[in-house]
Formats: structure tokens, sequence, C-alpha cells
């Protein structure tokens, strides 16, 4: 029964660490982005390139567990879904 506690108390930390890391990320590659044509400068056009490239990484990653973890499939499936909401 501890473990299951532990999992839920570790799971909320590593969601703050996601969101805090993710948006550090995209600060420091937006800044040394602005003035390049790798970024968009609309935000709308951004929002919709990040969200293609993370669902396509998330894709990729499906297919690869499928054919070396499939007991791994979760995680990916997990990304797709959070991404599509």
């Amino acid at each position: 029964m501890q473990q299951a506690a532990d999992i839920e108390y570790l799971r909320h930390w590593g969601d703050l660490w996601h969101v805090y890391v993710t948006g550090l990320f995209l600060h420091s590659y937006l800044k040394s982005g602005r003035d390049t044509r790798v970024v968009p400068s609309d935000e709308k056009d951004f929002a919709v390139l990040l969200e293609t490239l993370v669902l396509e990484k998330a894709v990729y990653e499906l297919r690869y567990e499928l054919n070396n973890r499939p007991d791994w499939l979760m995680i990916p499936v997990q990304g797709i879904e959070q991404t599509l909401r």
C-alpha cells in the first residue's frame, strides 16, 4: 500500500518538474531563435508547429516501444493523449 502512495507523491513532483523544465527550455529556445526564420513569429503558428512536433515524436516513440518494449507502451500513449487534449 505504501508503494502506491509513493508513486502518487512522486508523480506530483515529476509533473511539476516536467512543467518547469519544459517552460525553461521553451523560454530559452524562443529567446535564442526570436530573430530567425526557424521560429515562427506568430504565436498561433508556433503553437501548431510545437504541437505537431511533440505529437510526431510521441508517435515515433509509440512505434519504437511497440517493436522493442511493449510493456512500456503506456508511456507514449499517455504523451499522445496529453498532446491531443
